[in-house]
């Protein structure tokens, strides 16, 4: 190759590093999504805020009757923190939903070394108020819990 040719495909590179640099700074600096309130993803963003925040009474509140999870079973641990959530998919009807969310752990500025744990929060409509319906995380069943 000539030594033009080195130059341009270096300009390139170049171009293509920066660029990804500034995604990624982008990409952190992005505030979070905030759902409406009263909408299932809503239920399901407080919710997840209230586990990682070690609210109990919160988390409790938004759990449906059948759960069975009480404010004592919230208080045997603290579930590792992801870096971030991010609702996947919504399927909503009447009175019933499906929020798909992704726990994400790791992966740095670029999402590298990054694993995720994929979770489907089930919910049904009480009253006015949307509820989760099946406790699915952090405990998966309240009768399990230490």
């Amino acid at each position: 190759m000539n030594t033009r040719a080195n130059q341009v495909l270096g300009i390139a590179v170049g171009l293509l590093v920066l660029l990804a640099v500034v995604a990624g700074v982008i990409s952190t600096q992005q505030e979070p999504r905030t759902f409406s309130p009263g909408t299932p993803e809503s239920t399901v963003q407080t919710y997840l805020q209230a586990v990682l925040d070690q609210d109990a009474q919160t988390a409790v509140a938004l759990l449906g009757p059948d759960v069975g999870c009480t404010v004592d079973d919230f208080a045997h641990g603290h579930p590792a923190e992801p870096d971030r959530v991010v609702v996947t998919e919504s399927s909503v009807r009447e009175n019933s939903a499906q929020i798909h969310v992704d726990l994400v752990y790791g992966g740095g500025l670029f999402g590298g070394d990054s694993w995720s744990d994929q979770i489907t929060f089930p919910l049904e409509r009480s009253g006015d108020a949307w509820v989760i319906s099946t406790m699915v995380w952090p405990y998966y069943g309240c009768e399990e819990t230490p």
